[in-house]
């Protein structure tokens, strides 16, 4: 496999968001090795899924074992507590829809001292579902419908270039995680990017409306 469910850049990074001038109003994450480090069509051998022993983790029915990337239950709190009125979803292509939402279902977040209710299931934590193979710009469109938000308002953090070229013509700022999954690292500089996009958006007309102005 290509990731470690234990590589993490967060303890050298600034959790505080609150200094980007603007926000999205949609956080999308792709699932295969940008929130847990594995295929679950491929290295993944089906159901019955269970619980881990551990109460954070899945294993499947040759106890091969599903687990977040270190850094997603802290991102994932933060976003909830600090954050309620983002809407999080979900845009994965794999092949295994039925099993990958199997797992989203099992796997419980800790909740990182956030709070003492006990640690919910991963699935919880979204508002939208785009589990099916598909292009990506479908899930797009799809995810704007149901939120009716606009696309330039949303956020996307994959592992596949090819996705990112394909959802970033929407409008959508993409951020391309490449083999670590999501980290506090590249998520705050996927913030970033995004706060950025939507500063130079917002110069832009108001630019343009000067410029009719004269």
């Amino acid at each position: 496999m290509k990731g470690s469910a234990g590589k993490s850049h967060g303890s050298e990074v600034s959790t505080d968001w609150s200094c980007f001038s603007h926000f999205p109003s949609v956080i999308c994450f792709d699932l295969d090795y940008t929130l847990w480090p594995l295929w679950v069509d491929t290295h993944v051998q089906g159901p019955p899924f269970s619980s881990g022993k551990d109460g954070h983790s899945v294993v499947d029915r040759h106890n091969s074992t599903v687990r977040l990337y270190r850094d997603i239950p802290r991102i994932l709190n933060q976003l909830k507590h600090e954050h309620p009125d983002v809407k999080l979803a979900v845009a994965s292509r794999t092949q295994e829809p039925e099993w990958a939402m199997e797992v989203m279902r099992l796997l419980r977040v800790p909740t990182e001292g956030y709070t003492k209710e006990q640690p919910m299931p991963l699935y919880s934590y979204f508002d939208v579902f785009e589990v099916y193979p598909s292009d990506k710009q479908a899930h797009f469109k799809s995810i704007a419908k149901k939120t009716g938000l606009p696309l330039h308002s949303m956020l996307f953090f994959d592992d596949e270039k090819r996705n990112i070229v394909s959802v970033g013509k929407l409008g959508v700022t993409c951020y391309h995680v490449a083999q670590t999954g999501v980290t506090l690292d590249n998520f705050r500089a996927g913030l970033k990017e995004f706060a950025q996009s939507r500063k130079s958006s917002s110069n832009m007309t108001s630019w343009l409306k000067a410029g009719a102005a004269k």
